[in-house]
């Protein structure tokens, strides 16, 4: 006990070379962190924060305003602080994180050596759900099975959730009524986790916190949901360990993937029109007539930003200039790499639609990536029937009018990752292969490899899915652009 309530149980170490304050979600307190002290290495103290109102502190009265709890803590945090730190937050604890870092450093001059952030919006996009913390009770229970973090027997307790339903208000209070104030960027390092299937923030809403620092940023999409944290606490814990092990010095740079890692890329199109007189210095002569034969000039800007993207892109894995590599088709327009040789150990596939393209790269597994801009107007069901297999399109036919769109195109995209992932199109036959189930986010497919498979949001209007072979630890998302 550190004397300190902010800090009931903190894993103080002699060996200790860096404090990592923990900053829970709403409705939890500093339990949540409780195994992480022996499963770190002892280098690394975890100091799991406790909010007035919870846990040890449930006599206090909760809080409702990010800006009065970060007052009242930074006093507190400040004293405690006596090596290097850095801060980890989940969901509105990363909030309240960005927000202590912000104030550490205009009352102390302190500021942590990097900041871990999960399932949750960067701070300076707006609140994009229903506001609850105030709505009738049946609503705000259906808001909290929607983030999956409370049981459904505590949900159908009415006496515990009599007890536990005010500060569970009370936070999400403070996460509604957040008010961002623009400040500097910071200078430090930011990594940002999600789980892949969280229906709450989307990818790309995750990715925007790469505007709150000028250092580096990473992305990472674990397997999981809002509470990814639980289901895949050992990747989560290893890729924070790696991170911090390598401070001060660590770089975004270009690692390849580890063992059962995908890198995802992401490419906005549009952003590069500009660049096409450079991008074209990296593509070959049959890349470049190749892009020119295409009629529409969107489709000439969507060849050519693609294909020097990839290039780039493989070139930082390999440390070679990007015409020395040489991509090659197979039959139904996978690309693989020809030379040089140390370039052969990456698989990696690339889709594109509307404004959006996607590259992923695996290694030594073979991976399929989709991605379709979602419009209406298209005649689903014939498209159904020739692509689909008799589950989906029952699966399809089945849905409620207002999803189906949706419906078919989550299939289609899981669909054409699976097939892309071993090298073939929509002709290999549309009982070849079965992406049923995924209702409840399945990562489970059945057919004659069972790949993992999950969907993924990379933008507004858009819809995209990965395929690769034996599991997923974890996607490093990163943004493609030209210095």
């Amino acid at each position: 006990m550190s004397g300190n309530p902010w800090f009931p149980s903190p894993a103080c170490r002699s060996e200790g070379r860096l404090q990592l304050f923990c900053f829970p979600c709403a409705g939890r307190g500093a339990t949540l962190y409780r195994s992480w002290k022996e499963l770190l290495p002892t280098i690394i103290e975890v100091w799991p924060v406790e909010y007035p109102g919870h846990e040890s502190r449930f006599r206090e009265p909760s809080l409702r305003n990010v800006g009065q709890l970060v007052e009242d803590l930074v006093d507190s945090i400040a004293q405690e602080i006596v090596m290097p730190f850095a801060f980890y937050g989940h969901s509105l604890g990363a909030i309240i994180a960005f927000e202590t870092a912000r104030r550490l450093r205009q009352k102390y001059g302190l500021e942590p050596r990097q900041l871990f952030v999960s399932s949750v919006r960067a701070p300076h996009l707006p609140h994009d759900r229903q506001n609850v913390c105030d709505a009738p009770e049946s609503d705000f229970r259906r808001e909290l099975q929607v983030y999956g973090g409370t049981r459904d027997e505590v949900l159908g307790n009415e006496e515990l959730m009599q007890l536990l339903t005010p500060g569970l208000r009370a936070d999400f209070c403070m996460f509604e009524t957040y008010d961002y104030q623009a400040e500097p960027p910071f200078q430090f390092p930011i990594t940002a986790f999600g789980g892949m299937t969280d229906p709450t923030v989307p990818w790309y809403r995750l990715h925007e916190w790469s505007s709150q620092t000028t250092g580096n940023f990473r992305l990472h999409l674990l397997p999981g949901g809002h509470f990814f944290l639980d289901s895949a606490q050992p990747t989560l814990l290893s890729l924070i360990r790696d991170e911090i092990e390598q401070l001060p010095t660590s770089t975004v740079g270009s690692v390849s993937p580890n063992e059962g890692q995908i890198h995802l890329w992401r490419i906005s199109l549009q952003r590069h029109v500009e660049d096409i007189p450079e991008l074209m210095t990296y593509l070959t002569p049959d890349e470049i007539t190749r892009a020119n034969a295409f009629v529409q000039k969107e489709d000439r800007i969507r060849s050519i930003v693609t294909r020097a993207a990839l290039r780039l892109i493989l070139s930082q894995y390999v440390d070679q200039p990007p015409l020395t590599i040489q991509i090659g088709y197979n039959d139904y327009g996978k690309p693989f790499v020809l030379a040089p040789l140390q370039a052969r150990q990456f698989d990696f596939n690339v889709s594109h639609s509307g404004d959006l393209a996607l590259i992923a790269v695996s290694k030594g597994k073979p991976v399929g990536v989709d991605v379709e801009y979602v419009r209406d107007g298209r005649d689903i069901d014939e498209i159904a029937s020739l692509v689909f297999t008799s589950n989906e399109r029952q699966h399809m036919r089945s849905s409620p009018e207002k999803n189906r769109l949706d419906v078919f195109y989550e299939l289609w995209v899981r669909k054409e990752a699976c097939l892309k992932r071993i090298g073939l199109g929509f002709s290999g036959g549309p009982e070849f292969v079965d992406v049923l189930p995924f209702a409840n986010h399945s990562n489970e497919i059945r057919n004659d490899v069972s790949p993992f498979l999950t969907s993924l949001k990379p933008a507004d209007g858009y819809v995209g899915a990965i395929a690769i072979d034996g599991g997923c630890s974890s996607l490093l998302c990163r943004e493609f652009r030209r210095a």
